[in-house]
């Protein structure tokens, strides 16, 4: 991938999973200074980047419909990656859900099981957590859009 398209994908969460083209993961931030723990962690890949490139976007499934405590977690995990992109002056794209399922597995429908199946495939590695497999389905999503 040649480092002008560079970008990373997140599906945001306690457990929040990304995936760089290259690397895929899932982290679980600390209840403690939850927000910050993020903060910290985000800065860290963003301004590291895999071969020191800065990434040129950052790419996030943007589930705005959710319960509970999770849509606060969600909304200021999703402020908190666009202050750093915007002071890292990187793009900010958020899909959909169903966008990303039906750009991933065909259906918008798709369930934790087929995304976990597809990601697998793709990446030739068994994937067990849905939060990665949902980061590289966004992944995915946006290359297709970028074509």
């Amino acid at each position: 991938m040649s480092k002008e398209k560079r970008f990373i994908a997140f599906d945001l969460g306690l457990n929040f999973g990304y995936y760089d083209g290259e690397v895929s993961g899932c982290i679980r931030v600390s209840n403690k200074k939850r927000m910050f723990s993020f903060y910290d962690t985000i800065l860290n890949m963003l301004v590291s980047g895999r071969a020191g490139s800065p990434y040129k976007a950052i790419i996030f499934e943007d589930a705005k419909f959710q319960k509970g405590n999770a849509i606060y977690n969600f909304n200021a995990q999703k402020g908190i990656l666009q202050l750093l992109a915007e002071s890292l002056n990187i793009e900010f794209i958020g899909y959909p859900p169903m966008t990303v399922k039906k750009a991933f597995c065909g259906s918008g429908r798709a369930t934790k099981e087929d995304m976990l199946a597809k990601a697998s495939e793709i990446t030739g590695t068994k994937i067990k957590n849905h939060n990665e497999a949902d980061a590289i389905g966004v992944y995915h999503t946006h290359l297709k859009e970028i074509k």
